[in-house]
């Protein structure tokens, strides 16, 4: 006896509504690093999600590459993350936005113990092409800013942040004119709409952008991009002939 075939196929919206995450990577000429992003989404012990890669007129393999690997490609002519993140969370079917760089890493058991996302969140980063030294520097940083997000102050660490689709879109996403820190921004309106908390799960990524300009420059850019923000409202216009 032949099943029905409403019982053999699911409906497009179905399908929709099995995807419970929705994996957003941006990229411009990530050929180097997108497919290791790639495999440790794959290799998630939880199934119902979707990946997602937001390419910005990359001139390498960046776009076959998503392919391959079976992501969803969304093309943005337009630059920067904001506009790439916004891009795929319109394209995304998750209840959960996660937002990642094309340089980081999830453990194989990340989904599994993602704690319930009511508003947003941070992440536990670590470095997995650095010293011991770099990640015990890292791992300082982390413990301020979990004492300072206990305290009030709402701070970011870049790399990866997570959202219920709700908050996020109920906050209207990332700030299209943000070149530089749309993260900090996102993350205080989303403490005032829905709450921003640190997850304490270990998430991987690139210590590459340090190892590319030395210590204090990142550090002095990361002021710069801070400074413009707080005082102006605005991006630091130097920081894409730094090179993100």
């Amino acid at each position: 006896m032949s099943l029905p075939s409403a019982l053999l196929f699911s409906s497009k919206e179905e399908i929709k509504m099995e995807i419970e995450y929705s994996f957003i990577i941006p990229t411009r000429n990530e050929e180097g690093y997108l497919k290791g992003c790639m495999d440790s989404v794959k290799s998630q012990t939880v199934k119902n999600w979707e990946m997602i890669v937001v390419d910005g007129l990359s001139t390498d393999a960046t776009a076959r590459l998503a392919k391959e690997a079976g992501a969803k490609v969304v093309y943005e002519k337009r630059k920067g993350p904001s506009v790439a993140r916004n891009a795929g969370a319109r394209n995304a079917h998750g209840r959960i936005l996660i937002f990642a760089d094309a340089d980081v890493r999830f453990p194989h058991d990340f989904l599994e113990r993602l704690c319930m996302i009511k508003g947003g969140c941070i992440f536990d980063l670590k470095f997995w092409d650095a010293s011991v030294f770099a990640n015990a520097t890292f791992a300082a940083w982390n413990v301020t800013i979990r004492l300072l997000m206990k305290a009030g102050v709402t701070i970011t660490n870049g790399s990866c942040l997570a959202f219920d689709s709700v908050t996020f879109n109920k906050i209207g996403g990332f700030r299209d004119d943000l070149l530089t820190n749309e993260d900090h921004d996102i993350a205080i309106r989303s403490a005032k709409a829905g709450g921003f908390f640190f997850c304490p799960l270990k998430v991987l990524t690139s210590a590459r952008r340090i190892k590319k300009s030395g210590v204090i420059a990142y550090l002095r850019m990361h002021f710069r991009n801070t400074k413009n923000y707080m005082i102006h409202n605005s991006s630091n216009p130097e920081y894409w002939d730094y090179g993100k």
